[in-house]
């Protein structure tokens, strides 16, 4: 279980917390390590593996461009390292991210 559906799971329907579901919380320096390791601690309880989700492939481009308009090109890298992001799909997120005018 990754970060996103490991908080997701906890925070969607809390009233209170359900606005940190974004990336400028999820990923935050400060606390990602934290929600990191409680999400391997869920996964590792888990009985049934099966029961992961995985984010389509169009839900991580657009939550890859939410990284690189959140944090800069160097933590969305960074992030592309660690989801083993492809160079066409990193391509097509820096595309977007100029078209929309931001450089």
């Amino acid at each position: 279980m990754d970060v996103i559906d490991f908080k997701a799971s906890r925070w969607l329907n809390d009233d209170k917390m359900n606005e940190y579901l974004r990336p400028e919380t999820l990923f935050c320096m400060k606390h990602f390590d934290t929600y990191l390791a409680e999400s391997k601690k869920e996964k590792s309880s888990q009985s049934s593996p099966s029961s992961n989700k995985k984010l389509s492939e169009t839900e991580m481009l657009y939550l890859g461009l939410d990284v690189l308009k959140t944090y800069g090109k160097k933590t969305f890298n960074e992030w592309c390292e660690k989801n083993q992001m492809s160079e066409d799909n990193k391509s097509v997120i820096i595309a977007k991210f100029k078209r929309e005018g931001n450089e």
